[in-house]
């Protein structure tokens, strides 16, 4: 709502938000498997092998995974030293832990809900 409410301040800057921590995609499934309970096998495929799966399902109509995904993935997205580039610290904001936050959000999807991480609901 910041940006809206004085859009004329952030006309023609580029934000860059990020919460304080760095994660790897890998991290990241990890977390969300931990806290749903919902396990996935983690397979490692090599850069070439995604590429060429992009290339063929990417002329679908609708492609579940394409060679602009396997690039996105390869690529790391942390905060730049740059000083045009806005930060949440520009906005009055102060970013939170993906621990605090996303644990709310990510509980509901376990198995039986939350209700099992907790005695005396059943």
């Amino acid at each position: 709502m910041q940006i809206l409410n004085a859009y004329k301040e952030f006309e023609g800057k580029t934000f860059q938000l990020a919460g304080p921590a760095e994660y790897s995609y890998k991290e990241v499934i990890e977390f969300v498997s931990d806290v749903t309970g919902v396990k996935k096998p983690l397979i490692d495929v090599p850069p070439a092998l995604a590429v060429t799966t992009g290339r063929i399902l990417e002329q679908t109509i609708a492609p579940f995974w394409t060679t602009d995904m396997v690039a996105q993935l390869r690529e790391d997205n942390v905060l730049r030293v740059d000083e045009e580039l806005l930060t949440f610290k520009d906005l009055d904001m102060q970013p939170s832990s993906i621990d605090k936050e996303a644990f709310d959000f990510l509980h509901r999807f376990r198995p039986g809900g939350h209700f099992t991480l907790v005695k005396g609901y059943h």
